[in-house]
């Protein structure tokens, strides 16, 4: 079965089809979201703005995807879907996406680790070919003996199983694209 990685859309000038939004430092991240677990009931709605432009369905950033209102309720038959507000300045009300869903680098992945001492997951390339996710949305864990598998982390990339990719081209196709790993 084949897995896919779920990325903001380029378009053929080299920029981005969805709209950057950020904070005004441009350093938004929020560590919560590198975790596995629900925190909606802890989140509190973050201010931020777009970098420039019009407000697209999609958001996005290197830390993190935000969803309109219309992209939030297609998406909120996933179970392993958290979706978080955040107040984007002159544009209402969007969701970030955050996936609760994670699981062990299966045996047999291609993947590129950190040198020692860190260990963590830089870059994974494939799943193995016999590998049936038990997600439509889910992120990996960094090896338990890495530095950010002993503090719980995963992968900052979304992968997708067959019926989360489809969910996504039709849904975002022209925001992100679920690619092929």
């Amino acid at each position: 079965m084949t897995c896919f990685e779920l990325v903001p859309k380029s378009l053929p000038d080299g920029s981005f089809a969805a709209s950057w939004f950020d904070d005004e430092a441009f350093l938004w991240d929020d560590d919560r979201l590198r975790k596995p677990l629900p925190i909606g009931d802890a989140w509190i709605a973050p201010s931020l703005l777009l970098a420039r432009g019009e407000a697209t369905p999609v958001l996005f950033n290197p830390n993190a995807i935000a969803l309109s209102e219309g992209v939030k309720a297609e998406l909120s038959s996933f179970p392993e879907l958290d979706f978080l507000p955040v107040s984007v300045r002159g544009h209402g009300v969007f969701f970030v996406l955050h996936v609760t869903a994670a699981l062990d680098l299966p045996p047999g992945s291609i993947a590129r680790l950190a040198p020692s001492p860190s260990g963590n997951l830089v870059q994974l390339h494939a799943f193995p070919p016999t590998f049936l996710p038990p997600f439509s949305f889910f992120r990996v864990r960094h090896p338990t003996s890495s530095a950010a598998g002993r503090a719980g982390y995963v992968s900052k990339s979304v992968y997708l199983s067959e019926a989360g990719a489809d969910c996504i081209r039709r849904v975002c196709g022209g925001l992100l694209e679920a690619r092929p790993l």
